[in-house]
């Protein structure tokens, strides 16, 4: 049997809001004297992120939301989407840097259009991937 894939939707978009400086970070944290590694672990745990992620499904919001929460992260959603009133719907994403690395291998393997959400939020973040 071939894999079943999903239909492409180029009506979704990802957005990086906000993201708490890594370049000030950084120092801090060599500051303080840590391994090479445990500074690079860490700084992902210290860089806040918040992303838009607009008109995703429903059942992929709350799919989101539960990801997130389930490792610390918050996700805000539209009060109707819990009720299933919405057929689509926008959030925003609060985490760490580490927790959204997260989300996105957790939503890579999911339904409900979150591989387009996880590679779209791949790409949102990439500015990072200097540090």
């Amino acid at each position: 049997m071939g894999e079943k894939t999903e239909p492409q939707d180029n009506t979704i978009t990802v957005e990086l809001v906000s993201c708490t400086d890594p370049a000030l970070i950084e120092p801090e944290i060599a500051r303080i004297g840590p391994s090479t590694t445990g500074g690079k672990i860490m700084l992902k745990k210290g860089v806040f992120l918040v992303i838009r992620v607009n008109n995703i499904r429903n059942a992929a919001a709350l799919c989101i939301k539960q990801d997130m929460l389930s490792i610390g992260g918050e996700v805000v959603t539209n009060q109707k989407t819990i009720t299933s009133k919405l057929e689509r719907t926008d959030v925003l994403v609060f985490g760490t840097w580490k927790q959204v690395e997260s989300l996105i291998k957790k939503s890579l393997i999911q339904d409900f259009g979150l591989k387009i959400v996880a590679q779209k939020m791949k790409d949102a973040i990439s500015v990072l991937s200097k540090y």
